[in-house]
């Protein structure tokens, strides 16, 4: 898929939709240049910035990932999912503080909210409470309706908490709080699904 030149015309809401449909076509190359490309004209799109930092993410560059959905939760905080994501990108490294962090707004989320839910599990799996960790995720994954992408990734987590518990390892001593192993990047078609449906309810879209 070839890139049209920097004197197409397009706008950013143009190329961002070319960016999605590049990313369905598994073209990550042509994905980024429309994306650089529109963040060259609308540099505080946070949705621009959401889905750099998702394929940022896929790619293992987690250093760009966490800078670009740093960026996307301060131009657009009503992204939950880019919180959530960033968040998991911290605890995958071990750094729970800035995890927490990221968090913020999802601990203001109903207690019964899938994101609220799957935070919770993630820091029981990084306290090494397993038991714990496989029933707020399970939880979280039956109440999921709207981030239906995450749930695969979370699964994937109630496995590695599964073998943890069969392996016989668990809390047996004050909690610790240790790098989570998150085996999956955060959800690249999450994103993709969150900003169309944001872009499809209004002209604020991802802003």
């Amino acid at each position: 898929m070839s890139i049209p030149s920097t004197n197409s015309g397009l706008d950013a809401d143009e190329l961002l939709h070319l960016a999605m449909k590049a990313m369905d076509a598994g073209n990550h190359e042509a994905t980024i240049g429309y994306l650089k490309r529109g963040l060259a004209i609308a540099p505080d799109d946070g949705g621009l910035h959401y889905l750099l930092g998702a394929i940022h993410a896929e790619l293992g560059m987690h250093d760009r990932a966490i800078a670009e959905l740093t960026r996307a939760t301060e131009l657009a905080p009503h992204l939950e999912t880019a919180h959530f994501q960033l968040g998991l990108l911290h605890a995958a490294r071990g750094d729970i503080s800035r995890a927490m962090t990221a968090w913020q707004p999802i601990e203001s989320l109903p207690s019964d909210h899938p994101l609220y839910l799957f935070r919770a599990g993630v820091l029981h799996l990084a306290d090494e409470n397993y038991e714990a960790c496989i029933s707020a995720i399970r939880d979280g994954i039956a109440r999921n309706q709207e981030f239906a992408a995450l749930n695969d990734d979370m699964g994937r987590l109630i496995t590695q908490a599964e073998a943890a518990l069969a392996a016989g390892r668990g809390r047996r001593e004050p909690a610790r709080q240790k790098p989570v192993t998150i085996e999956h990047a955060p959800s690249v078609n999450e994103a993709q699904h969150v900003l169309l449906s944001r872009y499809q309810s209004g002209p604020e879209g991802g802003r």
